[in-house]
């Protein structure tokens, strides 16, 4: 009697820890899911914004202010960084669909490695994006004729 309480306890620990670990792998993707989710999300306001600052950059050529044409180079290096860490990212998912046909110390490794780099990149985006807006307040505030004068 004593053993098959015992034993039914066991069962019902092991399927306790089933449950927790099917959980906890399901919270895991979940994450990683969402934080590529989020990474596509920045990735799109950051395209948009720099497309902004580019009919933003053209119309104020129009109407004649004067600010360093430099600047206008600047959202479209941003555009072609954004469409290579898009592509890359790309590039990483494709090798994920490998993933049961390779080491996977090594495979986590590069996974890791890859996306520290794609992350950096993004911020390097972030900043340039960043001193464009702020180039452009400068711009309105500074350079901008009053349009009641």
């Amino acid at each position: 009697m004593a053993q098959d309480e015992i034993e039914k306890a066991l069962q019902e620990a092991e399927e306790t820890l089933k449950r927790i670990e099917a959980k906890t792998e399901k919270m895991r993707y979940d994450s990683q899911r969402d934080v590529l989710k989020h990474f596509d999300r920045i990735h799109d306001h950051l395209f948009l914004l720099n497309t902004v600052f580019i009919t933003g950059y053209i119309a104020l050529l129009q109407i004649g202010t004067h600010f360093s044409r430099f600047i206008l180079i600047l959202p479209f290096i941003c555009l072609a960084i954004l469409i290579y860490v898009e592509h890359y990212m790309k590039e990483s998912a494709r090798k994920y669909k490998d993933i049961n046909n390779i080491n996977l110390t090594i495979f986590f490794a590069e996974c890791n490695r890859r996306d520290s780099r794609a992350t950096i990149i993004s911020f390097l985006v972030i900043i340039l994006t960043s001193f464009e807006l702020l180039y452009t307040i400068y711009i309105c505030i500074f350079k901008l004729q009053p349009i009641w004068s």
